[in-house]
């Protein structure tokens, strides 16, 4: 039960990060501490994965956490092109 509402409360909460960072209406600050803030987010995801692979010693979760970090670092360096891009 307290998973469930853990989960509809970061549901929520990243849904909200995502839109706001995305907004012309939020103020620059405030766009850039949420973006940072996700990112954070994703790598404790990509670290946690990483870790459990270390720990059971298992090559595949490494390597499935060492694609997530090449992803995201794709995904970040997409949107720092394209917002340079805009400006």
């Amino acid at each position: 039960m307290l998973d469930v509402i853990v989960e509809i409360i970061l549901d929520i909460v990243l849904e909200g990060a995502l839109e706001a960072a995305g907004s012309r209406k939020v103020p620059m600050p405030i766009r850039i501490i949420l973006a940072g803030m996700i990112l954070l987010l994703m790598l404790t995801v990509v670290a946690l994965v990483f870790w459990a692979g270390a720990i059971r010693q298992s090559v595949i979760l490494v390597l499935i956490a060492a694609a997530m970090l090449i992803g995201l670092a794709y995904l970040c360096f997409a949107k720092v092109r394209q917002f340079k891009r805009k400006c």
